[in-house]
């Protein structure tokens, strides 16, 4: 379970720095700008990724629920050609990662659950390097990055059109968001503070 939570959030990851690579920074130096927010939202979509049929059977091993003799071992599912291939394309060298990929492959439901001493701990992970929070960006920014994401979706080739429609679709309603904000902001809320407004 925990193996095929590490494979989920490290395959974010390396989707993350293969989007990062056009600052023509290495790897290594990309990681270094992760920050806790970012890590955060990994670790929850790779637990939400995580099949549950692959909790049930570590559970199953661990002799916490009864065996059933029909389910089949649902591992192979966690593995795509697509994270190899992200390994193989961010330069990313980690024999102790692909140790617990082929692992997590090789195992059966009739082997048991590795000890905690056969778990290999990557130190770099613990080196972690918090990089001070960005500031939020201000309602002018955020429609600026609208009208970007608008005209990516108009002139990517790579997009199908029904990706493209909905991503219009999506850049529609956080448009729509962004301008109520902008809105709320500027109504006057108190008779008292429209006068605060005038004697500026």
């Amino acid at each position: 379970m925990i193996q095929a939570f590490k494979v989920q959030y490290r395959d974010l990851m390396l989707r993350w720095l293969v989007s990062k690579m056009d600052d023509c920074r290495s790897a290594s130096e990309l990681a270094n700008t992760i920050n806790v927010l970012e890590a955060i939202r990994w670790v929850i979509h790779a637990w939400d990724k995580v099949p549950e049929q692959t909790i049930a059977c570590c559970f199953r091993k661990c002799g916490i629920i009864g065996t059933d003799g029909g389910e089949r071992d649902p591992t192979e599912d966690v593995f795509s050609d697509d994270l190899l291939h992200l390994c193989a394309r961010t330069g990313v060298a980690d024999p102790c990662f692909m140790e617990d990929v082929e692992r997590f492959r090789s195992a059966s439901a009739d082997e048991p659950c590795p000890q905690s001493a056969d778990i290999t701990v990557d130190e770099e992970e613990d080196a972690y390097v918090e990089n001070p929070p960005r500031e939020p960006p201000s309602a002018s920014e955020a429609l600026d990055a609208v009208e970007t994401l608008k005209l990516f979706a108009l002139t990517s080739s790579a997009l199908f059109s029904g990706a493209r429609g909905a991503l219009l679709d999506y850049e529609k309603q956080i448009q729509d968001f962004v301008i109520q904000e902008m809105l709320r902001a500027k109504r006057q809320s108190t008779l008292n503070s429209f006068f605060c407004r005038a004697q500026r």
